[in-house]
């Protein structure tokens, strides 16, 4: 018999798999990085910067938009996108909290042999 789908996981759970989702492609992580070190970038240099169409770079922003790791502002014709500090506060806490509850699993088991831990 199948397991019921209507136990969920916690909130923190959940929205650390959202942002882990959204950090999930090499190039969200590249545009991160760019808006790190610039600050504010409109969509047309990160297209200079990258590698990849102006589609698929609008299609990555408007990923990291939806889980609120950036931002934007449009000034006239031109959107500005920059990374939101408490974002990456958060995820600095999730990434913390779960390497803490993870941190058993870094020393092999007492008792096992070193090729089963």
């Amino acid at each position: 018999m199948a397991r019921s789908e209507t136990k969920r996981f916690l909130p923190p759970e959940e929205r650390m798999a959202a942002l882990m989702r959204a950090l999930g492609h090499p190039a969200r992580i590249a545009i991160l990085k760019l808006l790190a070190e610039r600050g504010a970038m409109p969509c047309f240099e990160l297209v200079e910067e990258l590698p990849l169409a102006q589609a698929t770079i609008s299609q990555h922003l408007r990923t990291l938009r939806e889980v609120g790791l950036i931002t934007f502002q449009t000034d006239g014709p031109r959107s500005y996108y920059r990374i939101r500090p408490e974002a990456l506060q958060e995820l600095d806490r999730a990434f913390r909290f779960l390497m803490m509850q993870l941190r058993p699993a870094l020393s092999p088991e007492p008792g096992l042999p070193p090729n089963v831990a």
